[in-house]
């Protein structure tokens, strides 16, 4: 769940064909949670890669998750391979927890 107002990096894991995938074969990848679009470029993109974990980190802002409803949110992500190949995932959904003070810190 995330709190309304809360700031960090979502981490999010993805596998195709039961395997995460080569990093060094995705040419992009594009994820959207609660009408907010952002994407991994390999380069300075806002998502990132953690090698360590394998997985993306999608970043919120105290401002971003203050904009979004309380309740479940759709997130889906999808993948571009240097092959020129695209991969999705199934739509899921991430809770946002209602916060009292709806103020940025």
């Amino acid at each position: 769940m995330i709190i309304r107002g809360d700031s960090y990096a979502l981490s999010i894991a993805v596998t195709i064909d039961g395997r995460t995938p080569d990093i060094r074969q995705v040419a992009c990848a594009e994820i959207c949670l609660a009408g907010s679009r952002k994407c991994y470029d390999g380069a300075d993109g806002p998502v990132t890669w953690d090698e360590d974990n394998e997985v993306f980190c999608f970043p919120l802002t105290q401002a971003e998750t203050l904009a979004v409803r309380s309740g479940g949110q759709p997130i889906q992500l999808r993948v571009k391979f240097t092959d020129g190949s695209v991969y999705g995932t199934p739509i899921r959904y991430v809770t946002f927890g209602d916060v009292i003070s709806g103020e940025v810190l």
